[in-house]
């Protein structure tokens, strides 16, 4: 795992800093093996670069590429130095392949909760919030619901909802949208990045 301190934070945003607008993003994929198209890099350069917006949606078909859009950003947000950063996603399935791409393209650290034994291995006496990480937080909607105290407790500086269709998916499959529910969780955590944006 890569820790990041904040001499080294500080010294990525300074490098970015003295680049071009066109090339502040080049960085995060330059050193990587994957193949990026010209409308991923424009997704994600929209995405960081929205002045007016509180978040973005990316939306394209299957199979285009919106994972690699997504790491983009939290691979450049990661550079700049914002480094609590949570990924929700609908199940553990999804888990897997996020977890895989990961480990084949990119160099961010991450941590995986989406269970109790996970929970347990990332907590301490000291720090007994499993979400209380210095890198990418990948859990799944339940187990974010199941933890929805904790989630909220953490300053997040972005957060990425994997398929968040599944969120209205779910409200309207009759969930009732009220304390402790996938869809509750979901507005409380962004609650949370909102907070720290300003």
């Amino acid at each position: 795992m890569l820790l990041q301190t904040p001499f080294h934070a500080y010294y990525t945003a300074r490098m970015l800093d003295s680049l071009s607008a066109r090339e502040q993003l080049l960085p995060v994929y330059a050193s990587s093996d994957i193949q990026v198209y010209p409308f991923q890099i424009a997704a994600a350069s929209f995405a960081l670069r929205s002045p007016y917006q509180k978040g973005v949606i990316l939306c394209d078909e299957a199979g285009m590429g919106k994972s690699h859009e997504a790491m983009l950003v939290i691979n450049q947000r990661w550079l700049e130095g914002q480094t609590r950063i949570l990924l929700c996603i609908p199940n553990a399935d999804l888990v897997h392949q996020w977890v895989d791409m990961l480990e084949r393209y990119y160099s961010i650290p991450y941590t995986v909760l989406t269970s109790r034994k996970d929970w347990e291995m990332n907590t301490t006496t000291e720090s007994p919030n499993g979400f209380d990480q210095d890198g990418l937080v990948i859990t799944t909607y339940d187990f974010a619901a199941e933890h929805e105290a904790e989630a909220f407790q953490i300053h997040w500086d972005l957060t990425v909802f994997e398929e968040a269709n599944a969120l209205v998916r779910r409200v309207s499959a009759g969930e009732q949208g009220g304390k402790g529910s996938v869809s509750h969780c979901g507005e409380r955590v962004q609650a949370a990045s909102d907070r720290n944006a300003h």
